[in-house]
């Protein structure tokens, strides 16, 4: 095998194993592509941020409140959160009714058999996000698995993509697999962005979107480890790691610009299908 491998390197050498090919490559897949494919898988985890939320209880305009938070302490319990902090509830409200709202606020006295789940909806805080599939479709408290359900979907999903597309990269190629994955990390989360309101097809496409986790870094990195010197496949890695962490930096920046899942996911995930067009001999 070591001889195999020993033939095949001087073949290399000879044909040019550290040219502007090899460079040319490394910088549009290894750095540029990886780049975009960070973005891409890393998205949804953004997307599905869960800002901070609590019930939205009627009734503040009626004694022409201002400060929120007030209004916040007369109508929603106090709790303690899973860091051991003392807070207003996510999740429930007192039941403020017409009786009350006949009185001053002065004169409510609320105790714990008063304590509901909201009843008229939730408000959030819109600091870092307007939009996310978690503050459209109330996805939480009651409906607070779903997120979490989600990210083992994903998990489940980079686990039978890191077989399948492993097999399929050793039988069909290295570069119809890449160029396979970004289309399948592509049509996955473009799908989740017109399916937020269909739980189940939504989880589907976010499994469909995770399955080329692996592959879509693996193939370009074992195409120019093949292509390039042994003395510089230490070089093409740092490539890679520098790519990665550079979409990564650029990522939360386009959220911050857009406070908009939708179109934050549309910027950073359809630039990679870019690659899938690059010719052979680039």
């Amino acid at each position: 095998m070591d001889s195999a491998d020993d033939s095949y390197d001087e073949i290399m050498a000879q044909a040019g194993n550290d040219g502007k090919f090899q460079n040319r490559y490394n910088l549009l897949f290894n750095f540029g592509a990886i780049c975009f494919a960070s973005m891409s898988y890393m998205s949804i985890i953004l997307a599905l941020n869960k800002p901070p939320h609590n019930c939205h209880v009627p009734g503040m305009e009626h004694y022409n409140i201002t400060d929120p938070d007030l209004w916040k302490n007369l109508t929603l319990p106090r709790e303690t959160d899973n860091r051991g902090q003392l807070g207003y509830s996510k999740c429930q409200m007192y039941n403020v009714t017409e009786q009350h709202l006949q009185r001053h606020y002065t004169e409510w006295n609320f105790e714990s058999s008063d304590i509901i789940d909201c009843a008229y909806g939730y408000e959030y805080d819109r600091t870092y996000y307007d939009r996310t599939p978690i503050t459209e479709y109330d996805w939480i408290c009651d409906k607070g698995f779903r997120e979490t359900n989600i990210f083992i979907y994903n998990r489940l999903g980079e686990l039978v993509g890191t077989v399948v597309f492993g097999h399929l990269g050793d039988t069909l190629g290295r570069r119809p697999v890449f160029q396979l994955s970004i289309v399948i990390v592509t049509v996955g989360r473009l799908v989740s962005m017109f399916t937020a309101a269909y739980y189940a097809v939504f989880c589907v496409a976010a499994v469909v979107g995770s399955l080329t986790a692996h592959s879509i870094f693996q193939s370009p990195l074992i195409i120019a480890m093949e292509i390039s010197k042994s003395e510089r496949r230490g070089h093409i890695s740092m490539m890679q790691c520098i790519g990665w962490t550079t979409g990564l930096c650029i990522l939360p920046m386009v959220f911050w610009a857009t406070k908009d899942w939708f179109w934050a996911l549309l910027i950073t995930v359809t630039p990679i299908i870019l690659f899938v067009f690059i010719p052979r001999y680039v």
